[in-house]
């Protein structure tokens, strides 16, 4: 269960993170949220897919990495074995808190206190600390906060991306039935891509404004990456051999 404590320089000045266990957060998830700015970098080993949250029915963009609940096929060994790493999994154990009342633009950065990655002491050369003696950022904070950042920027970007796919209906649901090598069958339902009918009939000038701000790029790539699918139902067999 994930316990959030706002970071405090003075209070947390000994924190530490081993950078290996970061990557158990994402064990057992067979969908991982990203954002735009990832696609490119996750296309090549992922497919990407449009999640439909059940109780607030909001659209997101994710990573699948396996074909049912708890399953992911890129977590052997005990180490996670894909080339890329969502960004959401990059900024474990790290937060965005809820707003202070009294000072409502204001965000806490928070870790989870819970997270597997937080160490006791330097027991490897993957341990990295938080803060110097001096209650100075280290270089290591630093990134996790730039990651943050993307992370924020890419989520209105996404949020952009999703309103202009409702709103033009290019969002359809995706049927696939999958037949793995011990004769079982999978049918993958609840995810959504982008109907490639809907996007031949945008007209040049939505297409021109799409391609300058990037959309268009993202739409494409998001199409082309589902030939991971593939990938996956390989892996898959591979297991179960």
């Amino acid at each position: 269960m994930t316990h959030l404590v706002a970071l405090d320089p003075n209070q947390h000045r000994d924190l530490i993170v081993d950078t290996d266990a970061i990557e158990h957060h994402g064990a057992q998830l067979n969908l991982i949220p990203i954002v735009p700015s990832e696609f490119s970098s996750a296309c090549c080993e992922y497919p990407i897919v449009v999640t439909k949250n059940e109780e607030t029915g909001q659209f997101g963009f994710a990573v699948m990495l396996g074909f049912e609940q708890g399953q992911n096929l890129f977590w052997e060994n005990q180490k996670w074995q894909g080339l890329y790493m969502p960004l959401q999994l990059q900024r474990q154990p790290f937060f965005i808190g809820e707003a202070n009342p009294e000072s409502p633009n204001s965000f806490p950065l928070c870790f989870d206190q819970s997270s597997p990655a937080i160490a006791d002491s330097h027991h490897s050369d993957n341990c990295q600390s938080i803060f110097d003696n001096d209650g100075v950022e280290s270089e290591y904070f630093q990134q996790i906060k730039q990651c943050i950042a993307e992370l924020l920027r890419g989520e209105e970007q996404a949020k952009q991306l999703l309103e202009l796919l409702i709103s033009r209906d290019m969002l359809q649901s995706m049927s696939l039935e999958v037949t793995f090598a011990d004769g079982q069958s999978k049918r993958l339902n609840g995810l959504y891509t982008v109907n490639r009918e809907s996007l031949g009939t945008l007209d040049k000038a939505t297409c021109f404004e799409l391609q300058n701000n990037g959309q268009l790029e993202a739409i494409y790539v998001m199409l082309a990456s589902l030939n991971q699918i593939y990938r996956l139902i390989e892996r898959r067999n591979t297991q179960l051999s």
